[in-house]
This record gives structure tokens, C-alpha cells and sequence, in this order.
């Protein structure tokens, strides 16, 4: 490996990132060192510019482009800082899309439309425990709390634990699958080649059963993440609560369930029935 990724890799490890971020900034920064045939510390800042400039123009997606300049600002900041800010490599203003959600319909049909007792037990964790589908495949059984009907979270996202709530119609379902699947489980709930299964897999038959269901919402594993937030905000628990639940750093990222959870929508009435209300009783005083 070279130089600058062992240093790299280093500083990414002593921090306490996580792997993925790991491996995903170290193939970012390689990507820019084939693009210029050199190591990226030895580029100039007008280089990484012109790097930025020509993923906008090739039209890299925003996941990527974002994944992109974090890399460079890390390896800039920390393993090889340079004598300018590394505000310079900029972010691209992202276009605010409002999440998908699955109606409490939609779940039904996707949970009892499942008849594989290994995804459906993976697709209730999502739903009923608002958990992203790294921390599903992580779980293991001594994760489970069924006295206290609490699921313990480890390393979850920025490597924080949480607990959440352990639904009893979930509860039944674990032990089914526990019973039929306890001689193969030794760590993960749910083992693969791996250690445990591949994320690829599971969201692969989530499409494939979304499909098969009728359901047209382009939904993923994280789209039962986001029915999980908007259906408990609007069953009226507590936003605070919720952020808790889901892990969030900042509120500011849960308070998006507010754009689309129907209690607080249809809470508002327009302007408009208030006006003609007012015109109507004006002339009737005439």
C-alpha cells in the first residue's frame, strides 16, 4: 500500500472513525491520485479544484461528490495539512428532498407479503425499531433484552450506542426465527460468508419483494427507517424522543418528519376558508 494511505489510515484509526468511512475515504483520495498519476499530497489546490470542477461537469452524484471533498478535507486537515483552509474545497449546494415513506398500509403488506422468515425478521427490525440496515446486520443475541423489551444498538452511526424499543409482535417473530436458525448462529443474528449477511443481499430482496408486491414507492431499508420516525411522530410521541431513538446528533435532522408526518400537516387550515369566512359574515352584517 502506499505512503500516504498507511498515514492516511493511521490518523483515521486513531480518531475512531469508522471502517467504512475508512475504506470509503481512502478510495476516494485514490480515485484523485489516478486521475493526476500522483500522490494526492503532492497535488496544489488548484488541482483538487479542477478534480471538483470535473466531477460537476461529469455529473458524479451528490452521495459521491459529498463523500469526495470530505475525504479531501480530512487528508488535508489532518495527514498532510496545508498551508490554506480546506474551506476552499467546497460543497455543492444539495437539492432538499423530502424522504419516502411507506403508509401503514404498505408496511402490512410488505410484512405479510414476506415469506421468508430470515428477511421478514430483518425487515420488522427496521420498521419496528427505526434501526439502518448496518446496525440490523451487527445485532447479536445477547443484543436482545426481552425482560426489558429493549434492543441494544452498538456502534451505531459516529460509533454511538442507543436503546430502542422491542416491539412484542417483533419479539414473537425473533423467536421463531431464533428456533429455526440457532445451531448456525455463533456472533451475528443473521450470518453470512462475512460474518454476517451481505447488505447488497438483503436490500436486493426488499426490491425485489417491493416489486413483486405492487408497491411503486422506489423504497429501500432506509425508507422503513423514515415510516418508523413519521408513524411514531404522528402516533404523538415526543419529537426529542424520537431523535433519541434514531440516533441523531442534531434535531435539526429529525424535525424533516415534520414536513411529512399527516397530524401536523393537516393541523394547519388554509388562509383561504378563514377569508371567505370573514367576507361572509361582513355581508351578512349589511
Amino acid at each position: 500500500m502506499s505512503k500516504w494511505k498507511n498515514l492516511m489510515r493511521r490518523d483515521m484509526e486513531i480518531k475512531g472513525l469508522a471502517k467504512s468511512t475508512v475504506d470509503n475515504y481512502i478510495w476516494e483520495m485514490d480515485k484523485l491520485a489516478k486521475y493526476y498519476g500522483k500522490a494526492p499530497n503532492k497535488l496544489k489546490l488548484k488541482e483538487l479544484l479542477e478534480f471538483q470542477h470535473h466531477m460537476v461537469k461529469t455529473h458524479v452524484s451528490g452521495s459521491r461528490y459529498k463523500m469526495s471533498v470530505a475525504a479531501m478535507r480530512w487528508f488535508f486537515r489532518h495527514t498532510f495539512p496545508k498551508e490554506w483552509s480546506v474551506e476552499k474545497l467546497y460543497y455543492k449546494k444539495e437539492r432538499k428532498n423530502l424522504p419516502v415513506v411507506f403508509n401503514r398500509d404498505e408496511i402490512i403488506k410488505i410484512l405479510e407479503g414476506c415469506t421468508n422468515l430470515k428477511y421478514k425478521t430483518i425487515i420488522s427490525f427496521s420498521y419496528s425499531c427505526g434501526l439502518r440496515i448496518s446496525e440490523i446486520l451487527k445485532l447479536e443475541v445477547k443484543d436482545i433484552d426481552s425482560v426489558r423489551m429493549l434492543v441494544h444498538v452498538r456502534g451505531g452511526k459516529g460509533g454511538k450506542d442507543r436503546y430502542t424499543p422491542l416491539a412484542q409482535k417483533h419479539l414473537e417473530l425473533l423467536r421463531s426465527y431464533y428456533k429455526q436458525n440457532h445451531l448456525k448462529i455463533k456472533d451475528y443474528l443473521f450470518p453470512g460468508k462475512q460474518g454476517h449477511i451481505d447488505k447488497s443481499t438483503v436490500n436486493g430482496y426488499l426490491k425485489d419483494l417491493r416489486i413483486k408486491l405492487g408497491i411503486t414507492k422506489h423504497g429501500t431499508f432506509h425508507t422503513l427507517r423514515h415510516s418508523f420516525a413519521t408513524h411514531l411522530l404522528e402516533d404523538g410521541v415526543n419529537i426529542l424522543v424520537i431523535q433519541r431513538l434514531l440516533g441523531h446528533t442534531s434535531l435539526k435532522t429529525t424535525m424533516i418528519y415534520l414536513h411529512i408526518a399527516n397530524n401536523y400537516i393537516k393541523r394547519a387550515h388554509s388562509p383561504l376558508d378563514t377569508l371567505y369566512s370573514e367576507v361572509s359574515i361582513d355581508h351578512n352584517e349589511e
